[in-house]
């Protein structure tokens, strides 16, 4: 899944978006686009012990591994690959 953000799309990129003769408007735009939601990776004991972390938001339980293979690598993604959900909360403590 691939969120965009409405208010930062150009209509003139949407347009070139399409197949020559199609048009589309900002409402079009502002009815395909979801809001951005915002999430962290959480893991409990249990969890973090056979490096399992899931998201916040759509509760989807990811292997570590995985994720870096998503990621850079070293890190975890900055986003769900199942909701697409940006990884940019902080934990309340």
């Amino acid at each position: 899944m691939r969120l965009i953000d409405a208010d930062a799309l150009q209509y003139s990129d949407a347009r070139d978006m399409l197949p020559t003769g199609q048009y589309i408007t900002r409402e079009e735009i502002d009815k395909a686009a979801e809001p951005i939601r915002h999430g962290e990776w959480r893991a409990d004991e249990m969890s973090y012990t056979v490096g399992e972390v899931w998201c916040s938001v759509c509760r989807t339980l990811y292997y570590i591994g995985d994720l870096y293979d998503v990621g850079d690598g070293n890190n975890l993604p900055n986003y769900c690959p199942n909701c697409g959900a940006k990884m940019d909360e902080e934990e309340n403590t």
